[in-house]
This record gives structure tokens, C-alpha cells and sequence, in this order.
């Protein structure tokens, strides 16, 4: 009965994600994928070993204003995606 019902959970998790992936994605504008298409792809301009989306996850280190001011320039990247104009409702 155990095995049944985490199968039952696993289907219904796979099922909601990929429902969430398809509402997200036609939520999207072209010029939107393309940004998030650029963060998987490009190396960061100034750290040639690191793509934008390693950039955007490296932990900012130690509390510092230089640490500071790094965690504001990826949130100025974030936020030149303009991702808050993307519109999404999950029928349940």
C-alpha cells in the first residue's frame, strides 16, 4: 500500500511540475526565453569560468559594502529581465 501511494505522489508531483513548466513558459514573452536562454548559455563578461546563472547562484561571501554591492549588481540583472511583467494563474 506504501509503494502504491508513493507512486500515486510521485506521478501527481511530475504532473503539477510539468503543468507549472507549460503555464511558465507560454507566460513568457520571446525576448523573456531569450534572457533566460542567456543565463544557461553565456559566460559572465568579468568571470570567463563562470556562466551568468553560476554568477547569479555564487553565495555573495562575507558581509562586507563590497558584498554588498555585488548582491545589488545581480539583482540589477534580475531585474533588467523585466520577469515581473509575466502573468500566470494555475487553474486547479
Amino acid at each position: 500500500m506504501r509503494v502504491y501511494q508513493a507512486n500515486n505522489i510521485k506521478e501527481a508531483k511530475a504532473r503539477a511540475e510539468k503543468k507549472l513548466f507549460n503555464t511558465v513558459s507560454q507566460s513568457l514573452t520571446y525576448e523573456q526565453k531569450e534572457k533566460l536562454e542567456e543565463i544557461i548559455t553565456s559566460q559572465h563578461p568579468s568571470e570567463s569560468n563562470k556562466t551568468i546563472l553560476g554568477w547569479l547562484k555564487e553565495p555573495p561571501g562575507h558581509p562586507s559594502p563590497e558584498t554588498f554591492l555585488k548582491v545589488i549588481e545581480r539583482l540589477e540583472y534580475i531585474r533588467g529581465m523585466e520577469l515581473e511583467t509575466v502573468q500566470i494563474s494555475l487553474a486547479l
